[in-house]
C-alpha cells in the first residue's frame, strides 16, 4: 500500500538509498509477524516470543527513550536501533533537529513495515538514512562522525532484547570508530603545517603534469596487479614477474625497491606519504625509475617531483579537499577524487577501478605480519618495550613507532598487526562491496596468502594467473603511458 510512496521519498531523501530499495523489492510484502492492538489503539508487533514496542502505549515508551537515552539538537546523529512501526524515528524526527540513522537488519520486516506504514515526510526529509547492513550502518556513521556531529544510540526494550547478542559488538565496532576519528583528527594537526609547506613547495609542477584523470577508463577489461610490500611479496615475485606483460602493473611506492630488486618494472607507483619517501627512492637506479610513471598526490615530498621518472601524473583526494577545490580553480579544470583511506594500497587500487580494470588482484598486501615478517624482502617485526612496531630506521626505511593490534587471518587465526591497518581492511571491504553493487563490477582478488582476511576478494594464488591472460603491451618500450592494442 505504502511500499512505493515510501521508496519513492527513500530516494528523495538520499540516492544512496537505491540499493537498499532494489533489495527490498525483491522481498515479500507479507511476513510472518503477529500484528496486536495496543490498549491504547495503536499497534505492536511480534516477532518470535518478543513484542517490539509496548503493549498500553508505544508513543509514551518511544518519547521516554528519547528522554532517558539521548540530547536533541542539529549536532546531534541519533542511531535508533530497530525501525519497528515507526514510533521511536517519528517521535524522535520531531523532537530533534538532528540527523537519523536508523538500522534495521531485518528485511522482511522492513518491507512488511514500508508497505502498511507511511512513513514518506521522515524517509525522505534529507535528514534520515535507513540501513539493513552493518557495513552500510558504519560507513554511514563515519561519514557523519567524521562531520563532527555527536553521536547517540537509542533502542526500546523489545529490539534490545531481539538484538541482544548483536549489539554488543556493533558498540564495539562504533566506539572504534570514534576512536578512529580522534587519531585521524590528531594525525590532521600533527601533518597539517608540513602539508602545507609540501603542497606549495609541490605547486610549480602542478600546471606542468597532467592528472590521473587520463588513465580512468584507460584500460577497461585489462588484468591489473595493485602491489604492495607485504611479506607475501615475496612469494608472489616470480608470478609478478611472468605477468608483468600481461596485466597493469600498480605499485605502492614502497614496494618499487623490492621489485626493481628482483627486476621487475611497474608500470605506475603510486607515493602519497608526506615522510619517508627520499628512502624510497634513495638508491634506486635513475634507468630504472624512469621506465616508471608517478602517480602524485599535491602533498607528498618535493623530492617525489623532482625525481625522474618516465612521467608524473597528479591525482586529487577526497582528504584535504579544499586544498584539490582550490586547485581545480586555480588551474580552471575539473579533476575527480580518489579518496585517501589512509594508506597509499588503497589509492593505488582505487586508481586500477578508476582504469577500469578487471580482473584487479592485490599482491604483498598482508594487512598483518604472518611469520612476524613486518616487509618483504626479509624485514622482520620488531616490537619496542611499549609493545609498538619500532623497526631500525635506514637509509632505505623510514621508520617510527607505531601501535600494535590483532586481525584475522585467512585460515580464522589472529595474527599481529598494526591498529591503522585495521581501518584499511575495513576501507578495501567497503571498496569490494560498492564494487559489488555496481552495475558491471570487476573481478577481485587477494594473493597475499597467510596475512589477513579482506571480505569481497577471492583468495587464490598469484601463480593460478599465469599464462591466463594474453600479452598485450611491453612495459620497457612504450612511447606513451601504455599502448593498448
Amino acid at each position: 500500500m505504502f511500499f512505493e510512496k515510501n521508496s519513492q521519498a527513500l530516494l528523495r531523501g538520499c540516492e544512496s538509498h537505491r540499493y537498499l530499495v532494489g533489495q527490498l523489492q525483491a522481498v515479500e510484502a507479507v511476513a510472518p509477524f503477529e500484528c496486536h492492538e495496543t490498549t491504547d489503539g495503536q499497534f505492536t508487533l511480534k516477532v518470535g516470543d518478543v513484542f517490539l514496542h509496548d503493549v498500553e502505549n508505544p508513543v509514551r515508551e518511544a518519547q521516554e527513550a528519547i528522554r532517558n537515552q539521548c540530547e536533541t539538537g542539529p549536532d546531534r546523529l541519533h542511531l535508533v536501533i530497530g525501525l519497528g512501526l515507526g514510533y521511536l524515528p517519528d517521535e524522535l524526527f520531531r523532537a530533534s533537529a538532528g540527523k537519523l540513522v536508523i538500522y534495521e537488519p531485518n528485511l522482511a520486516l522492513l518491507r512488511f513495515v514500508l508497505e502498511n506504514v507511511d512513513l514518506s515526510e521522515l524517509l525522505g526529509s534529507g535528514r534520515v538514512w535507513l540501513v539493513a547492513q552493518e557495513f552500510d550502518l558504519l560507513k554511514r556513521l563515519r561519514k557523519q562522525l567524521y562531520a563532527q556531529y555527536r553521536l547517540d544510540v537509542l533502542a526500546l526494550k523489545g529490539y534490545a532484547f531481539l538484538l541482544a547478542n548483536e549489539i554488543p559488538v556493533l558498540m564495539e565496532k562504533i566506539t572504534e570508530l570514534e576512536l578512529d576519528r580522534v587519531h585521524d583528527f590528531k594525525t590532521g594537526e600533527a601533518f597539517h603545517f608540513k602539508w602545507l609547506e609540501q603542497f606549495f613547495l609541490n605547486c610549480p609542477a602542478f600546471a606542468e603534469i597532467d592528472t590521473a584523470d587520463v588513465l580512468f577508463d584507460r584500460f577497461s577489461g585489462k588484468p591489473a596487479l595493485v602491489i604492495s610490500r607485504g611479506p607475501s611479496l615475496d612469494q608472489a615475485i616470480d608470478a609478478v614477474r611472468d605477468l608483468s606483460g600481461s596485466a597493469v602493473l600498480i605499485a605502492a611506492g614502497s614496494a618499487v625497491r623490492r621489485l626493481w630488486e628482483a627486476g621487475v618494472t611497474p608500470d605506475f607507483a603510486v607515493f602519497y606519504d608526506a615522510n619517508g619517501m627520499q628512502e624510497q627512492l634513495r638508491g634506486i637506479p635513475q634507468a630504472a625509475l624512469e621506465r616508471i610513471t608517478f602517480l602524485l598526490s599535491p602533498f607528498t615530498q618535493p623530492c617525489c617531483y623532482q625525481t625522474p621518472s618516465r612521467g608524473k601524473l597528479l591525482f586529487l583526494g577526497q582528504n584535504n579537499g579544499q586544498f584539490a577545490d582550490w586547485l581545480d580553480k586555480t588551474l580552471n579544470r575539473t579533476h575527480q577524487r580518489i579518496e585517501g583511506g589512509g594508506t597509499v594500497s588503497l589509492i593505488a587500487f582505487q586508481m586500477a577501478m578508476a582504469m577500469r580494470c578487471s580482473p584487479v588482484i592485490l599482491v604483498g598486501q598482508d594487512l598483518a605480519f604472518p611469520g612476524s615478517q613486518a616487509y618483504a624482502g626479509g624485514i622482520p617485526l620488531q616490537l619496542n618495550e611499549q609493545g609498538a612496531m619500532a623497526l631500525p630506521a635506514s637509509d632505505t626505511l623510514y621508520a617510527e613507532p607505531e601501535t600494535m593490534d590483532t586481525v584475522t587471518g585467512q585460515d580464522g587465526e589472529p595474527l599481529p598487526t598494526l591498529k591503522a591497518y585495521k581501518s584499511f581492511i575495513l576501507h578495501f571491504e567497503d571498496l569490494a562491496l560498492q564494487n559489488a553493487r555496481s552495475p558491471e563490477p570487476a573481478h577481485l582478488y587477494n594473493t597475499s596468502l597467510g596475512g589477513a582476511t579482506i571480505a569481497g576478494f577471492e583468495l587464490k594464488p598469484l601463480s593460478a594467473f599465469c599464462g591466463q591472460f594474453s600479452r598485450w603491451k611491453d612495459p620497457f618500450a612504450l612511447p606513451e603511458i601504455l599502448t593498448l592494442p
